[in-house]
């Protein structure tokens, strides 16, 4: 409904007072057609007009103002309500997120991988043999190569499926071997020999984790302890000044195949061709081994001979059996790659 204030033919408006004005405020002016008495207004509905006094209409202007001011209030906390609700609602999906990225990072999230290492060093079990009575087996380390290939290589890459020896150990093994065949055809030194002994003193360059990389290098040096009389070590004061260990107080094993200095300072070989003789190269390494153990004319095919060389690297009944039952293994695994 509306309330509209009456112009009359007469002119007669409704009197200028505070109230009046806030209601014209509110209600507005609408003129009306017709004769009315002064200072009536008309209630107008959808069903038509009434005419109401001035008391009769500010009576039900307060009551229309109150239900409005009401209906406003009302209206207003409904629009708050709404609002304060879907702010709730809000917040609510929040809480649920930040909880389900929490659970999803404490329970969800996958355990971390454990990180590769070289296999664990298994232990070496001496051979039950008697020191010079025999020697390990011998046999040739290749097949028949075919053109344009590197025999050593390929038949290293198949040994080493079958043994736990790096293929490029085995090519420095038996580089080593194929050169003693020429330059010193009597010894008959083989690969397998190199290899045990070159897996009971580094673990063919892999000793303490290292990993043996293509040039035929630990990825770090390997130096052994003080050769300074400690319970079971021998006393060797230095004799590189540290060049080769690090060590200017007690000289120091180096390299895979632990050459101790001044013993690689006699037997310092160039095994790779490179013009240098570097003992933490296992090409090197193997080949100044192989000649070590040739030495004085030995035959490394008999028991005499090969335990003479063999206690000559380290004068040990044990360390002999070890090797000797290691290069006998090596010498089947070599075999059946034929």
């Amino acid at each position: 409904m509306k309330l509209r204030e009456l112009s009359t033919p007469f002119g007669v408006s409704w009197p200028d007072t505070p109230e009046n004005r806030n209601f014209h405020l509110n209600c507005g002016r609408y003129p009306v057609s017709g004769s009315w008495p002064a200072g009536t207004f008309a209630l107008v509905e959808r069903s038509g007009a009434v005419a109401l006094d001035s008391r009769q209409l500010i009576g039900l202007w307060r009551r229309d103002l109150l239900a409005s001011s009401l209906a406003d209030v009302i209206r207003t906390t409904s629009l708050v309500s709404a609002a304060f609700g879907r702010l709730v609602v809000a917040v609510a999906l929040l809480a649920a997120m930040v909880v389900g990225v929490g659970m999803v990072s404490v329970f969800g999230k996958p355990p971390t991988a454990p990180v590769a290492e070289p296999p664990p060093e298994q232990d070496v079990a001496p051979a039950p043999v008697v020191p010079g009575s025999m020697a390990p087996p011998v046999e040739e380390p290749l097949a028949q190569p075919r053109p344009g290939a590197d025999p050593v290589r390929e038949w290293a890459d198949e040994v080493s499926v079958v043994v736990d020896i790096p293929a490029r150990a085995i090519v420095s093994y038996v580089n080593a071997d194929l050169a003693m065949r020429r330059y010193q055809p009597d010894c008959k030194i083989s690969w397998a020999t190199l290899a045990g002994l070159g897996r009971i003193e580094s673990n063919h360059g892999r000793f303490a984790g290292r990993l043996l990389r293509e040039d035929a290098r630990p990825s770090s040096p390997i130096i052994g302890v003080p050769l300074n009389g400690a319970p079971g070590i021998r006393v060797i004061p230095d004799t590189d000044g540290g060049a080769l260990d690090g060590d200017v107080v007690h000289d120091r094993a180096v390299g895979p195949m632990q050459f101790i200095p001044s013993t690689w300072r006699k037997w310092a070989t160039d095994g790779d061709g490179d013009g240098i003789g570097d003992p933490q190269n296992l090409d090197d390494a193997a080949m100044a081994a192989a000649r070590y153990l040739c030495a004085g004319g030995r035959d490394m095919t008999t028991g005499a001979g090969w335990w003479s060389g063999v206690m000559s690297y380290n004068y040990s009944v044990e360390y002999g059996q070890k090797v000797f039952a290691l290069a006998e293994s090596y010498a089947e695994a070599g075999n059946r790659r034929r």
